[in-house]
Formats: C-alpha cells, structure tokens, sequence
C-alpha cells in the first residue's frame, strides 16, 4: 500500500479507500481501519497473487468454479474486461422433488437477534420442516442446515452426542435448550428416521449426507454488510445484490450435498425463506408460504404485474435485486410488470415474500 494513502486514512478510521498502485502492473487495494473499544482493525481486500499470476500468463486460462458469476466481477477487475462466462446447466441423476416455505422471517437477525436464539422465531421454522419431512413416509434420513447455532440446538434437542460440546461452544443458555426440548418434544419423538445436522459455512467435504433421502435449508444465510462491505468496495458492484447471491450460492452449497448429478434415487428439497438456491433456476420448484411476513395490501392469488411493479418500485428494489431473491431472470420479471406473462398463483406468494423485506 502507499504509505500516504494509508496515513491518509488512519485520519478517518471509519472510512474506506482505494488504493492506486504506484507501478504498472499492480493492482489496486481496498484499506479500510476500525477502531474498536482502543483496538484499530485494519481491514485490506485485493486480488488473490495466484489468480493475478494465472490470468497473465500468456495462454487461454480456464476458471472453474460452482459460483463463477459471483467470481466474475474479480477477473474483470484483474484482467479489465468480462470475461468468457459459461455457465452449466446439468440434469439430476434422479428424479427431485424441490420446493420452498416461503417467509420473510428465516434470517440470521430475527432467528439469532445479537446472536442470541429466539425460539418465537426458529422453533416454528423447524416445526415445518419436520411436517414437510413427514409428508412423505419414505423419507428415513434427512439433513437439516442452518447457522451452527442452531445446528447445535438440534443436535442437542435430538440427543447427539456431540450436541452437548456444540451446545457449549455456541454458549447456548441452558435455560433456552430445554424450552426448545419442551416446544420440540411432539415433533422429535415421533420421528422414527434419522436426523444429520449441519450448518452454513461448513459445507464443503459433507460427502457422507449424499444417500440422505432429503435436505432442508432453514434461513437465508446472507454475509453481514459488514463483511462484504470491502469486497464490494474493491469490486465496484452493488452491495445488496451481491449478498443476495451469496446467499443462493451458500444455499446451492448446501443442496449439493445430496450428489444430485451422480444420484440413482429420487430425493426431496426444502428451502425455508426467501433466496431460492441460485442452481434451482430454471425447474421446477413448489413454492408453499408460511402465514406470516407478506404485505397485506394484495392477496397473493391475485397479484398482478402493475401490482408487483408497484410493491418492487415503493421498496426500491431493481429488477436484478428481486431476481436473486425469487430466483427467476430479470426478463421474467419484466415480462410479469409490463403483464406479457401472467404471474402464476403458485409463484406469486415467493415474490410477496421476497418484497417484505
């Protein structure tokens, strides 16, 4: 970093710059320093050197990657010019069942509000997951992930024996985990199957939950502002659509984990909120709402694209902001306004939702 940029900030700790190379083929750096209870953070965000050092070589280079649109913006900004993106629509090896509980309410600041659980919020959330995991009688193994919290809720209302060690490291209140065993207790003990836990974050590797006969998502696990507040900074791109697609794509993490290209037996889906996991596009998906969180001014059966342009332009959303959340291109959308297409009654109680928010 230049060291007059960097003195430059430290005048403003709570202010973000971007630094400007002082030689040819370098490339810019985003500083940011936070003072904190006496402590100052200092916060530094560029291009990873392996990445720079491959996309210079002097030869086609291929990038791979289950999120290549959300690594795009970083190769333009490396190479100055949007790259090649090809992106890859594989079949399911068997037949999957795929559907989402719409809600407004399964986010990391209603279920965990300062990073404490409230059970008003989650304790509904996985009472409908397990009915959903019961309406189908064959179903003996599902998964469940969500934040590690509640993960280690979960294991513990369940008996896990690691639950107790999570439950500790997770500094859960004793006095919560058993109002969630008493709340729970007529929805666990009649469940005969098998329950795996895990949670966003820690997905990767999971190969073991791959014969699981389903998978439920609970919570939209959007990165806090703060996170990517930087990253988007570096990057020049908006802030709220990114993390809206970092959600889908943690949610498409998860998902993965049933191996559904390789799969020899059908499978079932569930998302519990309201970012559809980014590869669900394009199939067919139940949509099914929960009776909380939507406007009241139209009734779900009867929203129209004048409606929806209406609802969308009062909460300032662009069409690519509530196409990452509802998961259908901003095209659709358009076609659904403008009332070129019709807004299917099973589809409009997702976009509700998604505008409740």
């Amino acid at each position: 970093a230049h060291p007059t940029g960097s003195r430059g900030h430290q005048d403003a700790p709570r202010r973000g710059v971007t630094l400007q190379p002082p030689q040819e083929g370098l490339h810019p750096v985003r500083l940011r320093v936070v003072e904190r209870d006496a402590t100052r953070i200092v916060s530094l965000v560029g291009a990873n050197e392996l990445v720079v050092e491959t996309l210079r070589r002097d030869a086609p280079t291929v990038l791979l990657d289950a999120g290549a649109s959300l690594i795009a913006p970083t190769v333009e900004r490396i190479v100055g010019h949007p790259p090649r993106l090809v992106e890859l629509d594989v079949s399911d090896g068997a037949p999957v069942s795929r559907t989402v509980l719409a809600t407004g309410r399964a986010t990391r600041s209603r279920m965990m509000p300062r990073g404490q659980i409230d059970l008003d919020a989650v304790v509904p959330l996985l009472r409908a997951t397990f009915a959903w995991a019961k309406e189908k009688p064959t179903t003996q193994t599902l998964v469940i992930v969500s934040w590690a919290a509640i993960e280690a809720l979960l294991m513990a209302c369940l008996d896990d024996p690691a639950g107790a060690a999570r439950v500790r490291r997770a500094t859960i209140p004793a006095k919560t985990l058993s109002e969630a065993r008493r709340r729970l207790e007529d929805v666990l003990a009649p469940w005969r199957g098998r329950v795996r836990c895990a949670h966003f974050g820690g997905l990767r590797g999971l190969d073991h939950l791959r014969d699981a006969d389903a998978l439920a998502t609970v919570g939209d696990p959007r990165p806090t502002i703060d996170a990517e507040a930087d990253r988007c900074a570096w990057l020049e791109t908006d802030p709220d659509g990114r993390i809206d697609a970092l959600a889908a794509a943690e949610n498409e993490q998860a998902h993965g984990r049933l191996r559904l290209v390789h799969r020899d037996k059908p499978a079932r889906a569930l998302h519990v909120g309201s970012i559809v996991p980014a590869g669900w596009r394009g199939r067919e998906v139940e949509v099914r709402r929960m009776a909380v969180g939507r406007p009241k001014t139209v009734a779900s059966a009867a929203l129209t694209g004048e409606d929806l342009l209406r609802l969308r332009t009062e909460k300032g959303l662009t069409l690519r902001a509530l196409s990452l959340r509802v998961g259908v291109t901003t095209a659709t959308l358009s076609r659904y306004e403008s009332g070129k297409r019709e807004i299917p009654d099973t589809f409009a109680p997702l976009l509700l939702e998604a505008l409740s928010w």
